[in-house]
């Protein structure tokens, strides 16, 4: 079955807090949940999906014009960020949809690169498969940053 993805808007308060309390649990994001709900905000998409009829997102993924973790180059590029699949629905492929509709979003501005930092080995995976390339390190961190190519989006 296929998920089914929506944006969410900034006056979904509870869906947002939600968001960033799952973010706060998950290694690398910190433990400081108003932190992430004010970086949510500040992103220009947000997306959810649904699984099985589930009255409650099950995953999520954002694209902001910043490096989410003070990386002081390239602002203004499109950063695929804050994605996050709950336990109970991992295995069941939202990575890929949720990755096509950012990538629906991206390119509507082929002006600006786009950049990842994926903080887990599976997103490093998925990404080279999809045609990323390694950009560079980032201070303190185990993972580096990625850029997609735009002929990748072709």
């Amino acid at each position: 079955m296929q998920p089914a993805i929506r944006e969410v808007n900034l006056e979904e308060c509870e869906l947002l807090s939600t968001w960033a309390n799952y973010l706060q649990g998950a290694r690398y994001w910190g433990n400081n949940a108003d932190s992430i709900l004010h970086e949510l905000c500040a992103t220009e998409l947000r997306l959810c999906a649904y699984v099985d009829g589930d009255a409650e997102p099950v995953a999520y993924a954002s694209i902001t014009p910043r490096c989410p973790k003070e990386y002081p180059r390239q602002d203004g590029a499109l950063w695929l960020d804050h994605l996050f699949v709950a336990p109970r629905a991992r295995g069941k492929n939202l990575m890929l949809p949720l990755y096509q509709r950012q990538l629906f979003h991206v390119r509507h501005h082929p002006e600006r690169r786009i950049f990842r930092l994926p903080v887990s080995d599976r997103v490093v995976q998925f990404s080279l498969k999809r045609g990323w390339r390694y950009h560079d390190d980032v201070p303190d961190m185990p993972f580096g940053i990625y850029e997609l190519p735009r002929e990748c989006l072709a």
